[in-house]
């Protein structure tokens, strides 16, 4: 499927409606919807689809739209568009979803993060809009959370009730990031992958090496802080081993492409001690 698509509309709204058309069709053809990317190099909008541990992607060439429209129209058209499901699509989810506790496991987040720069809040919807605006990014009301490029990241506890099939993980635009669902715990756990991408310096595809790095660089940044420790406090002792540190950062990515990349980690080096130094 891999193919660009053009898109030669005069509104934005005509071209996010001709793009759903597209999405629509692929998921009617078994794909599912994972992330997506708005404008990426100013020009294509990218959604990756899954089908039977099948990656694909399906592309969309806006430059005859951006003749008509503003790059800004477009991306809100984008952002918006994906979050409702219409009324005849199959709203069931054949996926497990484990229930937890969120303000615990954003608490540890927290945590984990405390001294790393990264600021982590569940605000409510109002908030939300708040600190997107002061960040320079547009999102709509019930996005479930977003992430800016300086390593805020903020969940919407209006929408911890939120089951959205069909809609994208996440959608990326130049200006950060917005979490989508399609269920509170996906947008946790895309929060955290796109949390560890910032950190990477990378859109998407980590590697190995990536991961292996930003433990190391937790560990670090335990022993001598970015940030100041807040109220003086210990950060938790994960942050002190890096084989700790990747078993956590697999638990808070599960569903993520974290998970195969942590999961060949594994299977390369059964011994993390004598390789990390944990």
């Amino acid at each position: 499927m891999n193919q660009l698509i053009l898109i030669d509309e005069h509104t934005a709204a005509a071209a996010a409606t001709k793009i759903r058309e597209h999405v629509v069709h692929a998921r009617g053809q078994g794909w599912q919807t994972g992330g997506a990317f708005a404008l990426n190099d100013g020009w294509r909008n990218e959604y990756e689809i899954t089908r039977n541990g099948q990656r694909d992607l399906l592309t969309f060439d806006l430059r005859p739209t951006l003749n008509h429209v503003s790059e800004l129209e477009l991306t809100l058209a984008t952002l918006t568009l994906p979050l409702s499901v219409p009324a005849n699509e199959t709203r069931t989810s054949r996926e497990r979803i484990e229930p937890i506790d969120i303000k615990q496991r954003i608490n540890m987040l927290r945590g984990m993060y405390s001294t790393s720069g990264a600021e982590i809040f569940l605000l409510d919807s109002t908030h939300i809009q708040q600190v997107a605006t002061s960040h320079g990014l547009t999102v709509p009301d019930d996005a479930v959370g977003i992430l800016t490029n300086d390593n805020t990241l903020a969940f919407n506890a209006d929408q911890a009730l939120v089951f959205r099939p069909g809609a994208p993980n996440f959608i990326y635009t130049p200006s950060g990031t917005v979490l989508c669902g399609p269920t509170f715990i996906h947008a946790l756990e895309y929060g955290y992958y796109r949390l560890v991408c910032n950190f990477a310096g990378k859109i998407d595809n980590l590697t190995e090496e990536d991961i292996l790095q930003h433990a190391r660089d937790l560990k670090q940044w335990f022993i001598a802080p970015r940030v100041q420790r807040p109220n003086n406090q210990t950060p938790p002792k994960f942050c002190q081993d890096v084989k700790m540190t990747l078993d956590f950062m697999r638990d808070f990515g599960r569903g993520t492409p974290l998970i195969s990349l942590l999961d060949k980690i594994r299977k390369k080096n059964s011994f993390f001690g004598r390789f990390f130094g944990a």
